[in-house]
């Protein structure tokens, strides 16, 4: 049993049949069997993925980071907004974390995986059905780039968010001197 294998397409360049035997030729995946020599078999076969750990690693850290930001930005949003407008200002900020994020993110990782998919299964019908065989380089390679995108397109609204606020204190105190300055820097 391989722990961490994957199914891949057998890729044999063609395949005759010779005495009622299916012989395959210039096949990638070749089952090795000490004691019958080297095999090749229809469909499947094992592919281990080398960077399995390094992804998985990878989306947890950048879930954890998605979690870190929640009651930050809540309450750097409380401490900038006037207190009359308190409410409208986090019900705004969680309906435009809901357009912006949780709404299009499972639509455009849903794509990435799509994209990533070497090989459909063909329904009765001719419609593409399940996926059978993914190219693991290109499905990591796009769910690392969406998520940096994400995680860069997040950073630059926090540095944005915090340049206004800076500002916006800055006005504060010229308008009324006698404010205690926060810790907004």
């Amino acid at each position: 049993m391989i722990l961490w294998g994957f199914l891949n397409l057998t890729r044999c360049s063609r395949k005759e049949v010779k005495d009622s035997i299916d012989m395959f030729y210039d096949c990638k995946c070749i089952l090795n069997k000490p004691s019958s020599g080297p095999e090749a078999v229809e469909g499947f076969c094992m592919d281990n993925c080398p960077s399995l750990v390094f992804f998985i690693m990878l989306v947890f850290t950048y879930q954890t980071l998605s979690f870190f930001c929640v009651i930050p930005t809540i309450t750097a949003t409380l401490r900038v907004v006037h207190g009359d407008v308190r409410s409208l200002a986090i019900a705004l900020q969680w309906v435009m974390g809901r357009l912006l994020g949780t709404i299009p993110g499972p639509l455009l990782f849903g794509k990435a995986i799509d994209e990533s998919c070497g090989y459909w299964q063909r329904n009765s019908d001719g419609s593409l059905g399940n996926c059978l065989h993914y190219d693991h380089l290109t499905l990591s390679r796009n769910l690392a780039c969406l998520m940096f995108f994400s995680k860069g397109l997040q950073i630059t609204f926090f540095a944005i968010a915090l340049k206004l606020a800076i500002k916006t204190q800055r006005e504060r105190m010229a308008e009324d001197p006698g404010l205690v300055r926060s810790t907004i820097w």
